[in-house]
């Protein structure tokens, strides 16, 4: 197993990316990709959480954690495209994107995305005010 140091930059080039490109795609600048891979600046759990995503790999084996790249997946469990219903196996991840995509929401557009929520999810919410 390898350090996160060493998997990043492993992927990188397996991906055939300059540090600059990885960067551009990640939302991130140069100098941190580089310190990165340097082993002088590890990233905060959102941006692991982007890394592992953009590479289609698990957290595990970005953290050298694991030797298997792929993401787990339940194997009965159907393919988020083909299923119209929000399961809780999915909430974290679900949750993830709300977050990200909140950052470049006006306080408007946040008001907005929680009372749709609350309107599909209002079930939900009510249980947590008991």
């Amino acid at each position: 197993m390898s350090n996160f140091q060493t998997v990043l930059r492993q992927l990188r080039l397996e991906h055939n990316l300059t540090q600059d490109e990885l960067a551009t795609k990640l939302g991130i600048s140069k100098s941190t990709v580089s310190m990165y891979e340097n082993g002088n600046r590890e990233p905060d759990f959102e941006t692991m959480e982007t890394i592992a995503d953009f590479f289609n790999v698990d957290m595990d084996f970005l953290l050298g954690r694991t030797d298997c790249p792929t993401k787990t997946t339940n194997a009965s469990q159907k393919p988020r495209e083909a299923s119209n219903s929000t399961s809780l196996e999915n909430a974290d991840q679900d949750i993830r994107r709300i977050q990200r995509a909140r950052k470049d929401m006006t306080d408007e557009k946040k008001e907005q995305m929680m009372q749709m929520l609350e309107i599909a999810f209002g079930e939900y919410f009510k249980e947590d005010d008991k």
